[in-house]
């Protein structure tokens, strides 16, 4: 199977590095970053490619010939890259965070019998297929409740955050309108909002806000009510509150000292600086997961938690591992031919389906990944 994968950041080479671990599959990685390609080249023996993929035709030259696409690359160019991947007819498996809605390709990915796995991360990913298995496992699902974040071991202000992943995909979560459900009704607040704090044991109190991470949820499942919000230590909201006060999150040009500067481009890559974490740098992925339903009649809430821990023995951190061997899991799932569906599919799919659901737990499981699940009776 020839794979070809977009993106050598943290995450790429998380997916790189477990990948290459299978040598039936033939990997290529793709940056513009030429010494973060030749270093991991080097350190995996994987074909290497340096090219910028800012257009269409640009894309689908790259990949002509490959069996499978892998995009590891930013947010911003997902869509465009997934549409292109789809019109060169080769199978998909994506975890960059886009704004657009995936599900939109979903009839063209159809026509071609194309598999395009979508949010293939931790959250929006790992959620989802957590909240398709309690969708097949109860008769009625009445809400959903996510919380997910990566955060630092060592607690260094003022930020105590580093980025993971990238920063400018983080800014977008700040920014980005969040989508909820109530009653059945799709509505939009702003990010941030809605704070409430959260007990994990061995961490302590963390706050939680609301976030833009439902995604394909909004959509293919009925459930009345759903709501995604990102987990950070206490403070860290009112800091990026702040900053957003001045209108440093602004997209509008603003003119300085003769020169025109857009706020936001600004503010990204000041705070990719300021959150900028060494390889070394230890971490946590938290995610909890709350369920209410029915089944037969009793009122069930199952909960679903995971806590995850920066590998020293591979220095991958915690939130590479969680994300980057879900992709991964994924990659091997359609090499294994489990998988029927064809289209646009999002992991909640995939938990409906005992197969794939147990292959990538197991998956996950095999690399110290680990999910606890808990369910109980609610009292009437």
């Amino acid at each position: 199977m020839n794979i070809i994968i977009l993106g050598t950041g943290r995450i790429g080479q998380a997916i790189s590095l477990d990948l290459s671990s299978h040598p039936e599959l033939n990997l290529t990685i793709v940056d513009q970053d030429e010494e973060r390609v030749n270093r991991l080249q080097k350190k995996l023996g994987l074909k290497g490619i340096i090219a910028d993929l800012a257009q269409e035709k640009d894309i689908l030259d790259l990949v002509a010939g490959y069996d499978l696409v892998v995009n590891a690359l930013p947010g911003k160019l997902g869509f465009r890259i997934m549409k292109a991947v789809i019109q060169a007819g080769i199978d998909e498996v994506d975890v960059s965070f886009f704004p657009e809605n995936p599900l939109n390709l979903n009839s063209l990915a159809k026509s071609k019998n194309l598999k395009i796995l979508t949010d293939c991360g931790l959250a929006p990913g790992l959620s989802n297929l957590m909240v398709g298995r309690a969708y097949a496992q109860l008769d009625k699902i009445e809400s959903v409740k996510i919380y997910v974040g990566g955060l630092p071991k060592e607690r260094k202000l003022p930020w105590e955050f580093y980025s993971f992943f990238s920063p400018e995909d983080i800014v977008q979560e700040y920014i980005r309108p969040a989508r909820l459900k109530k009653d059945n009704q799709i509505l939009v607040k702003p990010a941030l909002e809605a704070i409430e704090h959260v007990y994990f044991r061995g961490i302590g109190t963390l706050e939680a806000f609301l976030t833009d991470g439902l995604r394909t949820l909004l959509y293919t499942l009925d459930i009345p009510n759903m709501e995604e919000k990102t987990l950070r230590y206490p403070g860290h909201r009112e800091k990026i509150k702040f900053l957003q006060g001045l209108g440093l999150f602004g997209d509008n040009e603003v003119v300085l000292v003769n020169q025109k500067v857009i706020p936001l481009d600004l503010t990204t890559k000041l705070l990719a600086q300021a959150w900028f974490a060494d390889d070394g740098q230890a971490d946590y992925t938290v995610m909890r997961i709350e369920v209410i339903g029915r089944r037969e009649g009793q009122e069930l809430k199952i909960n679903y938690e995971l806590i995850d821990e920066y590998d020293p023995d591979q220095k991958l951190s915690s939130m590479s591992r969680t994300t980057g061997f879900t992709t991964a899991a994924c990659v091997l799932l359609l090499k294994e031919g489990l998988l029927s569906s064809t289209g646009v599919i999002p992991l909640e799919v995939i938990g409906q389906v005992d197969d794939c659901y147990s292959f990538i737990l197991k998956y996950l499981k095999e690399r110290n990944i680990v999910i606890h699940e808990n369910i109980e009776e609610k009292s009437t």
